[in-house]
């Protein structure tokens, strides 16, 4: 006999990497009745998991949720067993903040992801327009187009440091091979 559900952790011995996810697509294929409740530390959905394939029921949460309210935890199993889909509250929240956030990030031109880029960094307009090779104006015109499209116009500068930071972790933009020496922007250690 099979179990109702399976509760599983992307993150799984015995590779540490996505040993979870995999057990959680064979076991989908293998025993298409058994409910699945996969448990994450990552902000994103894992890609190849579909809470809404297979017969029986399905739930996904972060694991810091399920430590929390254990409480919540078994509820998502047992109603995952009665052929619910679910997706934590929370986990819905936080990837359709990454969402929106992405998608800011994608309105913003090559150069404007690049000036972005290097203002995470902590470098002034000025440093900006001499490592691009371009005029101090046109770094300005650009940095007040970022602020625009992000929601950062009226902050001072440290206020807009920290929260262009804030857009760098969640998505961090590709910077294109450009003028002068480029330096690689730290990933959100997120899966792609």
């Amino acid at each position: 006999t099979s179990p109702d559900a399976i509760v599983v952790d992307v993150q799984m011995p015995p590779g540490m990497d996505d040993d979870g996810l995999r057990a959680a697509k064979v076991i989908r294929v293998r025993y298409p009745r058994v409910a699945i409740v996969v448990l994450t530390g990552y902000r994103a959905l894992p890609a190849g998991f579909d809470v809404r394939g297979g017969a029986s029921g399905a739930a996904y949460m972060f694991k810091e949720e399920a430590a929390a309210t254990p409480e919540l935890l078994g509820d998502y199993v047992r109603r995952a067993a009665r052929g619910e889909r679910l997706i934590s509250e929370k986990t819905a929240h936080d990837v359709a903040h990454d969402i929106s956030v992405r998608r800011q990030l994608e309105g913003l031109t090559q150069a404007e992801q690049e000036v972005l880029a290097l203002l995470a960094e902590g470098l002034t307009q000025r440093e900006i327009a001499r490592r691009r090779g371009v005029a101090a104006r046109t770094v300005e015109t650009q940095a007040a187009s970022i602020y625009a499209k992000l929601g950062l116009r009226g902050m001072d500068g440290d206020m807009k440091t920290l929260a262009i930071q804030a857009f760098m972790r969640h998505a961090p933009p590709k910077r294109p091979a450009g003028r002068g020496r480029a330096r690689r922007v730290p990933s959100a250690g997120l899966p792609a």
